[in-house]
């Protein structure tokens, strides 16, 4: 496996008392990108975060 910009295990996010996300995990390889929807349906969810380069 190559080298990870981003690692993320288990992750969990709630909405009031609502469980949205539970035990998602994710890695993104240097130079790619990902995209979470993890707000409330009124919140701005057109951003995007670049992985770092490996330096």
């Amino acid at each position: 496996m190559p080298d990870m910009a981003l690692l993320a295990h288990d992750l969990v996010r709630t909405l009031g008392a609502r469980r949205v996300l539970d035990g998602v995990s994710l890695s993104a390889a240097p130079g790619h990108r990902i995209g979470l929807n993890l707000g409330s349906a009124t919140n701005s969810k057109t951003r995007s975060a670049p992985a770092p380069a490996p330096s």
